[in-house]
């Protein structure tokens, strides 16, 4: 049995999960892109992140290493190309799990 989703709708869900924790008119941005980073430009605190890892983990009925990705991003440059935080590795990132995890996505 496939559980597969596709990195669109994947990032759709996920984007759409981000926005109700950020205020795009205060950050002056127009919209969520992949190239975004979800502290530095979207604004996303730790508590903010938690947040959405948690409706993450329920949408997608995962459970995210939270710990392990604050860690490794705690170790690379804030805007580095293979950043956790960067909105395309994290979407990335979450599909990996669906398919690790043999999770079916709400």
């Amino acid at each position: 049995m496939s559980n597969s989703i596709s990195y669109d709708e994947a990032y759709e869900k996920i984007t759409a999960l981000i926005l109700e924790q950020c205020d795009l008119e205060d950050l002056n941005i127009e919209k969520i892109e992949p190239h975004h980073i979800l502290n530095a430009d979207l604004g996303l605190d730790s508590v903010d992140f938690l947040n959405v890892i948690f409706d993450i983990e329920s949408e997608f009925g995962i459970s995210i290493p939270s710990e392990e990705w604050m860690n490794r991003a705690s170790e690379q440059a804030p805007n580095a190309e293979d950043s956790v935080f960067r909105l395309s590795n994290f979407v990335e990132s979450v599909l990996e799990l669906v398919e690790e995890q043999g999770a079916v996505p709400a």
